[in-house]
């Protein structure tokens, strides 16, 4: 029995759009798995600290920081891609690798180990103030790439010592253990200096301008009191007022809050 030709018709029309579809979806740049996509176009980036995001790239505008302590190397930082759909994804390591560029690698180097084909580590190695850019390399030439991304090496206090210059009376803190007394004469006011000792070892005081100031706690204000010189940010101005022991605990404070206390120290007022 002959067939009608719109049925004929019917079969090259559905046989057509099955090719087109077909070729449609091998040529979609999103891939299925949006954290390994070979074709997707990168127009933001992501880096996350423990979950945490600490830098976010929009429109070629940063914001955070990577902050990293004098001596000490990040936990993974993961970075992620945005695509212009907001989906987060990493491209295809068979046709791009990451580009990590240190401005200053004396401040701070960057470190990469098996397995961590678009994550690094942060090493700082000297206080101070640098900034990474990171791109995506697609054969000898970028595809994408951040603008300038600051990074923060801060020296962090492990212990201080605390001095009275005028008798050389030095009171040390390290690693939690404390040498030495302070000793302020009754109805005298005597002033100590105050450094703080960092992961090398070496003696700094921290950078006003960044939010840092010197704190402290009295155990009993009745024998002791402090007070702190306008000019002199890293002094500390005991008065005794009546004899007898108590203790201080002095603190490095970053913009209200406490980064450093010191066990307590004991005073002595004679």
């Amino acid at each position: 029995m002959s067939r009608h030709p719109w049925f004929a018709l019917f079969f090259v029309i559905l046989a057509v759009s099955t090719i087109i579809v077909s070729g449609c979806k091998d040529d979609d740049p999103i891939s299925s798995n949006p954290t390994d996509n070979d074709h997707a176009e990168a127009e933001g980036l992501i880096l996350r600290l423990n979950g945490v995001s600490i830098v976010t790239v929009d429109s070629g505008v940063v914001t955070g920081e990577i902050e990293i302590g004098l001596g000490e190397e990040t936990d993974l930082i993961r970075t992620r891609f945005i695509d212009p759909d907001g989906d987060e994804f990493v491209p295809s390591v068979d046709h791009h690798r990451i580009s990590i560029v240190i401005a200053d690698t004396s401040i701070a180097e960057y470190e990469q180990h098996t397995g961590e084909a678009w994550d690094f580590h942060i090493i700082g190695k000297q206080a101070g103030e640098t900034s990474v850019v990171i791109g995506v390399l697609h054969g000898d030439h970028l595809d994408f790439r951040t603008p300038v991304i600051p990074i923060h090496v801060e020296q962090e206090p492990v212990g201080l010592i605390f001095v009275n210059p005028a008798t050389h009376d030095t009171v040390r803190v390290n690693a939690g253990t404390v040498t030495g007394a302070v000793n302020v004469p009754n109805n005298s006011t005597v002033n100590f200096n105050v450094q703080f000792v960092d992961q090398s070892g070496g003696f700094f005081t921290p950078e006003v301008e960044e939010g840092h100031s010197l704190g402290w706690v009295i155990g009993d204000t009745t024998i002791v009191s402090g007070s702190q010189p306008g000019s002199e940010p890293w002094t500390l101005a005991m008065q005794g007022r009546s004899a007898g022991q108590t203790t201080i605990v002095l603190r490095l404070l970053h913009n209200g809050h406490s980064d450093y206390s010191t066990p307590q120290l004991p005073v002595t007022v004679p």
